[in-house]
């Protein structure tokens, strides 16, 4: 955020990030270099999980990073037995995932047996599934339904019975139409205390009361020794030696599919179920920042054009700057509306000089309330000149 225009440098920074714990990956922080002139500026910065107005200022820039703490963004189904689902199907909570929301909310009207997506055990909150999440390193995965028996499911927490099942799970990293960065993943889990060696509906889901699967447990290889490909090969020998348990981690816990429709099937071949986890930043992460020269200068000089500039700084809270330059004399119009248009204070409404202006925005209305958090609009306006740009209160 720029917080003093004057005090810009032209220098270049650079932000990294370091685990505290780099075992646990707990307790991210950050670390700024001024690269121009090698000096280490901030060390050892806390990452917050929200925006901080009091973070510190360095050479005219307040540095502000947050991340949302590790966790599951979303769970939707994005296709089915007819293809990709189309927005006709999309409900509310699916629809920014291009899918249709499963969490614990029934699936395309348009499956032949609708199902739900919960957690085994508890009472089947996110939480359940999300025990390892920090292991998901940003990446999403997606659970795919396949037209055969063909994918290996071990029950590792029960009697290490296995039996083949008609589902994959897949690391699909941070894009989704690019399959060369596909991650096969090991599946497994717990009968949840009904019958194992048999991936069925035998349980109940704490959650609705929805007949359930078989816990799904997933594990994504830390290295070769830890493939899918090993995994099964061993699976499969019935001597299992388990050498790849040591060479992969958990990244996924106790999902359960749920039966709407009372078939008691499991979701069609062709449908797939995505879990997008929340973004945030990662020791693999490097920010670049160069403090371009400014110079602000008012009613130093008559412009040569009409300029609105952006906010500063912005995000803001308790109050922010407004700087724009008008090139001849007459009546302006400073205004503030909220995302839904609505004027909610009148900054400068009169005759100006030619000249280079700042306007300060409390926050306020015209009545002196104070405004909520949110994205709000500011316009500059007279006969010939129009521009409005958007910032972002946050209380």
């Amino acid at each position: 955020i720029i917080a003093d225009p004057s005090l810009l440098n032209g220098h270049q920074y650079r932000v990294t990030f370091q685990y505290q714990d780099t075992v646990a990956k707990t307790d991210l922080f950050w670390n700024l270099k001024d690269l121009t002139t090698g000096e280490d500026k901030l060390i050892m910065q806390p990452v917050s999980e929200a925006y901080q107005p009091f973070n510190p200022i360095i050479d005219g820039i307040q540095w502000v990073l947050y991340s949302p703490s590790p966790g599951i963004e979303a769970i939707v189904e994005v296709s089915n037995a007819q293809g990709p689902l189309t927005p006709d199907e999309y409900d509310t909570l699916g629809a920014p995932y291009h899918g249709n929301n499963v969490w614990h909310n029934g699936s395309s009207p348009n499956d032949a047996n609708q199902f739900y997506i919960s957690a085994g055990g508890g009472t089947g909150d996110i939480s359940r599934i999300e025990r390892s999440i920090s292991n998901a390193n940003s990446h999403d995965f997606e659970l795919r339904f396949t037209d055969q028996d063909s994918n290996v499911y071990l029950w590792w927490y029960d009697s290490n019975q296995w039996a083949y099942v008609p589902f994959e799970f897949w690391d699909v990293g941070v894009t989704y139409n690019d399959a060369s960065d596909d991650i096969r993943l090991l599946t497994g889990g717990y009968s949840g205390g009904a019958t194992p060696g048999q991936f069925d509906f035998a349980n109940t889901d704490p959650w609705q009361g929805a007949p359930a699967t078989d816990w799904i447990y997933v594990r994504k290889p830390l290295n070769e020794n830890g493939t899918y490909q090993v995994f099964a090969n061993d699976v499969i020998s019935n001597t299992l030696n388990k050498s790849w348990w040591s060479n992969s981690e958990e990244v996924l816990s106790r999902i359960t599919i749920c039966d709407l429709g009372g078939a008691r099937t499991l979701p069609e071949a062709g449908t797939i179920v995505r879990f997008i986890t929340k973004k945030m930043f990662s020791p693999l992460d490097t920010i670049l920042v160069t403090a371009s020269l400014t110079a602000i200068s008012q009613n130093a000089s008559v412009p040569s054009f009409y300029e609105l500039k952006q906010n500063y700084p912005n995000p803001f809270n308790p109050s922010t700057t407004i700087e724009f330059s008008i090139p001849k004399a007459g009546q302006v119009r400073l205004e503030i509306f909220n995302i839904l248009g609505q004027r909610v204070r009148t900054l400068i409404n009169n005759d100006l000089a030619p000249g280079n202006y700042r306007k300060r925005w409390d926050g306020r209305n015209d009545q002196g309330r104070v405004m909520p958090s949110g994205i709000y609009i500011y316009r500059l306006k007279n006969k010939e000149f129009s521009v409005t740009k958007r910032m972002l209160l946050i209380r």
